[in-house]
């Protein structure tokens, strides 16, 4: 079991400074044994110009070497480290609690984890609307069947029933496959189980039950739906104007900022996205939503993209009432300040895009169509 007890480690007085040339080195002997359960220590060091921000550094590198750690016990790369003995003690860590929803819970603890630390390196980072969404998908599809059965007695067999009787998309029917799949492999590090029976339940081809998902809008459609965005005038209708003439995703049409467009070159560079997130307490139970300007859904995301003629023209014309308020107000125009912005001059996040979009269809009689793109 992975469990990550950061306060004990992160404090300055284990940290030791000496002046390194015209720098100063930072230095720490980490000590897993208080953390994984096996004996081992490591030394580890920083370099800068500052002792503050050595310091600063050698935390963060701190942290990459716990969650190293951590992935090696998992992976059972460290032969003859790990106490077998303790493998009761970690169970009891979830009560002598043999159900599926305490391994459940156990899992979504380290996922959470995964968020919330701050790496270098984005290899083993996950984004804390995924931690958001595994959570309503267990505790919607997955604890109220599933949660009171013992791990150690489900079977594949038992799951395809359930699986066979539902009527969701394919994407949701996986998402509920991927949560269970992460909890038997939970069961198996722990030495629970042996095999993971969800990696077998078969999906197939499944299409949405509820309503019609427009992917594609043919020239004569998108010139109506691009008319109206513009004739309506909002903020709002503006953005859902630049989703469809970008093809970017709704966060990260919301991160639009003005240096991210090239107007010279007529490209958009795609860089970042704005999002709402939710923030757990240690049993993950939601205490309040923050917005935050955060990386893109994988590094592939990363790109730059053309800017369409008509998107291009609707931006000159956002931007020039932007430099126009500006100098009302006295203020010096911004131009890393976001584009989209709403009445209390804040960017959208997505979510406040879902219930705009069937208000205008319904205004404006149109066919249905959905503002998310995965």
């Amino acid at each position: 079991m992975v469990e990550l007890n950061m306060n004990k480690q992160l404090n300055d007085k284990n940290i030791r400074i000496r002046k390194k040339g015209n720098s100063y080195e930072a230095r720490m002997t980490i000590d897993l044994s208080k953390i994984y359960g096996f004996e081992v220590t490591k030394r580890i060091s920083k370099t800068a110009l500052t002792e503050e921000k050595a310091k600063k550094l050698l935390k963060l590198k701190e942290q990459e070497e716990l969650i190293y750690a951590a992935e090696q016990v998992k992976n059972n790369n460290i032969n003859n480290k790990l106490e077998y003995e303790k493998l009761d003690q970690v169970i009891s860590k979830v009560g002598q609690d043999f159900s599926l929803k305490a391994f459940l819970n156990n899992m979504l603890q380290e996922k959470k984890l995964q968020s919330e630390i701050n790496l270098h390196s984005r290899r083993r980072k996950i984004s804390p609307k995924t931690v958001t969404s595994y959570l309503g998908t267990a505790n919607k599809q997955v604890i109220p069947v599933w949660g009171d059965l013992d791990i150690r007695t489900i079977t594949t067999e038992q799951m395809q029933q359930h699986f066979d009787t539902l009527d969701y998309s394919e994407k949701y029917l996986k998402d509920i496959r991927l949560i269970l799949k992460m909890t038997f492999q939970k069961a198996i590090d722990l030495g629970v189980i042996k095999e993971n029976p969800a990696t077998k339940i078969y999906i197939g081809n499944r299409k949405y039950s509820k309503g019609v998902e427009i992917e594609h809008l043919d020239k004569e459609r998108q010139a109506v739906w691009l008319d109206l965005f513009e004739q309506d005038g909002r903020q709002w209708a503006y953005l859902f104007e630049g989703i469809l003439l970008s093809g970017g995703r709704p966060e990260e049409v919301c991160a639009f900022s003005w240096n991210y467009i090239d107007f010279e070159k007529d490209i958009i560079h795609i860089r970042k996205a704005y999002k709402d997130t939710i923030v757990y307490d240690n049993n993950l139970k939601k205490k309040y939503h923050k917005r935050i300007l955060g990386d893109l859904k994988t590094s592939q995301s990363v790109r730059d993209i053309p800017l369409h003629p008509r998107l291009k023209k609707l931006l000159l014309k956002i931007k020039m009432e932007r430099i126009t308020e500006c100098k009302k107000l006295g203020k010096k125009f911004d131009e890393n300040g976001f584009i989209f912005l709403n009445e209390n001059g804040e960017p959208f996040v997505s979510e406040m895009l879902t219930n705009k979009m069937p208000k205008f269809i319904k205004k404006y009689n149109l066919e249905h169509m959905t503002v998310y793109r995965a």
